[in-house]
């Protein structure tokens, strides 16, 4: 694992420490690895930076090591011969250490900041091991397709990425976590949009864009105005939509009154099921709902 470009092979410290049992039924094991050989490490990992040997730090990591074998359980001491010179160019220090790292096949090497915490961390590894159950993220198939997401008289913010950002991958599941809290049922609804500048290259002009990941919100209470949003993680993109996105002025507080004004009685069949099908696809679930439901209504059957 790349934890920076200053970081060099040296190395190894010692091998494996303990085992314990984890959550899946077998062992996850604590390693004892130098920086490089951290570095080095290609399974998923945690792991715990320290200044020496601290007992009550690897107590922790032993605790936490219960929760999967799908990652591996490092611990670094940056006081060892082979390990100081590393940790010092990434700049660890006496005040700044522990550090607790992830390495995760989706999202990369990530910080988990604060104070080493099992709760948080065990929350964490969680959320990098389950999908996100309930995502409300459309993926944008034509600059029409944007178009049409902006005039739905709903606050939009958008993701642009390419798909060769290490960031926008970490980055994925994070907007994926923040979406399942803006839905129709919640006091204000916003559009989570995703936009790949490889192939609407010229949206991504028209909104400036020039890196990614680039998260921007659009604001219906003012003509879907524009506003750069800047948050590491789903809990930062959540805090900052609730601080800024207001209820939109002049619409109804139930959806379903929104949709209901698509008329579909007169539609054939096939063509309803289509329409559900784009809709469910764009993952737009309120329109895809009305599609079926008017074939539903139409099919019941007759006992």
């Amino acid at each position: 694992m790349a934890w920076s470009s200053a970081l060099r092979s040296i190395l190894l410290a010692s091998l494996t420490l303990s085992c314990v049992i984890g959550r899946d039924g077998v062992a996850g094991k604590v390693i004892d690895l130098s920086f490089s050989e951290a570095e080095a490490e290609t399974r998923q990992a945690l792991v715990f930076f320290a200044a020496g040997q601290d007992r009550a730090l690897r107590a922790l990591l032993e605790s936490v090591s219960s929760f999967s074998n799908s990652f591996v359980y490092v611990y670094v001491d940056c006081n060892h011969a082979n390990s100081k010179d590393m940790c010092q160019g990434a700049s660890f220090t006496e005040d700044n250490l522990p550090r607790v790292f992830v390495n995760s096949v989706e999202g990369g090497i990530e910080s988990i900041s604060g104070p080493p915490d099992k709760a948080v961390i065990e929350d964490f590894l969680e959320f990098r091991s389950s999908p996100v159950a309930g995502e409300r993220v459309i993926f944008a198939e034509s600059s029409s397709h944007v178009s049409d997401l902006m005039q739905k008289g709903r606050h939009v913010v958008v993701k642009h990425f390419i798909t060769s950002c290490v960031h926008c991958k970490r980055y994925k599941k994070h907007f994926e976590q923040s979406s399942t809290l803006f839905g129709s049922s919640a006091p204000v609804e916003i559009l989570f949009v995703e936009i790949d500048c490889g192939k609407l290259s010229q949206v991504c002009r028209n909104n400036g864009v020039s890196s990614y990941p680039t998260i921007q919100f659009f604001d219906a209470n003012n003509n879907m105005q524009m506003e750069q949003v800047r948050a590491r993680d789903h809990g930062e993109l959540t805090t900052w939509l609730k601080e800024h996105a207001e209820a939109v002025v002049g619409t109804s507080a139930s959806t379903d009154a929104v949709v209901q004004e698509i008329d579909v009685s007169d539609l054939a069949d096939d063509v309803l099921y289509s329409k559900a099908i784009e809709m469910a696809n764009a993952n737009m679930l309120d329109e895809t709902v009305l599609y079926f439901r008017e074939l539903q209504v139409r099919h019941v059957p007759v006992w």
